[in-house]
């Protein structure tokens, strides 16, 4: 007698449980990390150990991290650049810069990427890291119309950047390399950074963009790959525009603050030590985006558009709406002649999977847990009002109505707090 299609789903269901089980009881092979790789390790399940040559043990855990901690990768599977095409050998054609102190050492001058003459852990060293920016790091653009640059976090303390702690009047300067500032603990109000008082604050809220670059810090992710967060640091975060329907509308001060920190991700693989996809950070959030789908500069090196006054990151240029259904927060972004090569302007500042000795010494300033910015005096509300005043009349009131939709991102007074704090730290990227 035929099967009803109620037996046959069943048949079909038990079928692929033992499939599923078949996989979760052999050892790790290279189905099973191109498994893991193809899913970039998102909402995946697998617990893999072998033994022997090649030894390999992490966990990844539906929805989590994993233990970033257990290098994975080793041996037979080792972390090797040598022959990808897509990265490319240092070789004397190379001239790249990047260093964990400055930022300027030749490329060049680091050891080839291969296995035969590195001793690799699985994970990529200091040295491959470096070589990894060189290669894909990004070539980042900003507005034609920008006004407020990023600028290195040296640059800005050495301006006379202050201290503030709370129930004391008189603040600190802060040291140039900001061995002075408090370290650890949490963002709980008792201290702040602002500008300096002694007339320099405008200079200082356009940044140096000839002084600017990211800070890179990597982490082991899923147990398959290293992602490389290049972090962008800006005196300050202009005024918001918003996008009511077809309506454009200046929001006075709001979305001003001093200091901003935005960072895009590169996601690398272990095995290939190619770029297996990018994370552009915008405002409280962020989108992935596959290598096939982003925009090149030069050879490897993807683009950025770091958005108008606010400085979220998107791939491609346009006029981007945080929101919904029309209405919501404008972010224009699009080319001009100023520019920030990643690949040239880095700084290591944290790889700690390296372990004791082998990591870059952090920076004093990332152990920093408070507000980079001071709480600006000023109230949203009514300075909405004041923007809503300029439409036309008969606009107002639907203007009015339609504010309440935009995105709490806009309402933003306080200063952010530095990278070390953020969930992603530690996490996987936040995603919209």
């Amino acid at each position: 007698m035929a099967c009803s299609s109620i037996e046959r789903l069943g048949w079909l269901c038990s079928l692929c449980r033992c499939f599923l089980l078949l996989l979760l009881c052999l050892p790790l092979n290279s189905a099973a990390v191109s498994f893991i790789r193809a899913n970039n390790g998102i909402a995946q399940s697998a617990d893999i150990a072998t033994s022997g040559p090649g030894t390999l043990s992490c966990g990844v855990e539906s929805g989590t991290n994993g233990d970033a901690s257990v290098p994975c990768l080793k041996s037979a599977l080792a972390f090797s650049l040598t022959g990808i095409p897509y990265v490319g050998q240092l070789d004397s054609r190379s001239s790249s810069s990047g260093s964990i102190d400055s930022g300027t050492e030749d490329a060049a001058s680091e050891p080839h990427l291969q296995n035969s003459s590195l001793a690799l852990s699985g994970v990529p060293s200091v040295e491959q890291i470096k070589s990894l920016i060189s290669t894909y790091g990004p070539i980042i653009y900003f507005h034609p119309k920008e006004q407020y640059f990023p600028a290195s976090v040296d640059w800005f303390f050495g301006k006379g950047a202050l201290l503030y702690s709370k129930g004391q009047s008189a603040p600190t300067v802060i040291a140039r390399d900001g061995s002075n500032l408090p370290a650890g603990g949490s963002d709980d109000g008792e201290y702040w950074i602002d500008f300096p008082n002694d007339g320099t604050a405008g200079e200082v809220r356009i940044g140096s963009l000839q002084t600017a670059k990211v800070y890179a810090h990597a982490k082991q992710m899923f147990g398959v790959f290293t992602d490389i967060a290049l972090w962008i640091f800006y005196p300050f975060n202009g005024a918001a525009r918003a996008r009511f329907e077809i309506i454009d509308l200046d929001l006075g001060k709001i979305g001003e603050h001093v200091s901003d920190w935005e960072h895009v991700t590169l996601r690398i693989d272990n095995l290939t030590g190619k770029l297996s996809r990018v994370f552009f950070s915008q405002h409280s959030g962020g989108v992935w985006v596959d290598p096939i789908d982003l925009e090149y500069a030069d050879g490897s090196k993807f683009v950025v558009y770091a958005s108008r006054s606010g400085h979220a990151s998107y791939p491609h240029p346009g006029i981007h709406l945080l929101g919904d259904h029309g209405v919501g927060l404008r972010n224009d972004a699009d080319k001009s002649q100023y520019i920030l090569d990643a690949s040239r302007n880095f700084k290591i500042v944290s790889a700690d999977y390296l372990g004791f000795g082998n990591a870059p010494e952090e920076p004093a300033w990332l152990q920093f847990m408070r507000k980079w910015g001071p709480k600006l005096d000023y109230e949203a509300k009514e300075e909405i009002d004041k923007a809503i005043q300029t439409a036309p009349f008969f606009l107002r009131h639907k203007l009015r109505s339609l504010a309440n939709k935009l995105p709490n991102e806009v309402m933003g007074e306080e200063g952010p707090t530095g990278p070390k704090e953020k969930a992603s730290w530690t996490k996987d990227e936040q995603m919209w």
